[in-house]
Order: C-alpha cells, then structure tokens, then sequence
C-alpha cells in the first residue's frame, strides 16, 4: 500500500465556511446580540435579567464584533 499525506486528526479542524454576519468575537449570530447587554445565546457565564426579574444565564461576549468584509459592506 503506498503512503499518501492526510491531516492529522489531532489537529484542530478548519472552519469550511465563515459567515460574515457571525461575532468574531463568540461566533455566534449578529442578530443574537443586543447592544446593552451583548450575545443572548443560552448556556454561557454571563447572567442577565429582563424587566420582569426573570434571569438567565447567556454567552459572555459583551459586544457584537462584525467581520472585516461586514465592515466594509458599511463603508
């Protein structure tokens, strides 16, 4: 059998497709985040709270990074 050159599987796999709408900072959606609080997407460290006392626990990520190429788009 003759040797061929693979990746190895230890190593970290690639991302095959980048969303310019996602945070560069979380990774997640640019529509999960709000300007006051940052990322809104459940299971993370950081604790918030609506007007009505009803708390929950959401991504840590504070602010909404855009991609450089969503950036330019606005330019």
């Amino acid at each position: 059998m003759p040797w061929t050159k693979k990746k190895d599987p230890q190593l970290p796999a690639e991302p095959a497709y980048h969303d310019p709408e996602r945070c560069m900072n979380c990774g997640h959606l640019g529509s999960q985040h709000d300007p006051n609080v940052g990322c809104l997407v459940d299971g993370g460290t950081k604790y918030i709270e609506d007007e009505n006392g009803n708390g929950r626990r959401v991504c840590s990520c504070e602010a909404y990074v855009p991609a450089p190429e969503k950036e330019q788009q606005h330019a």
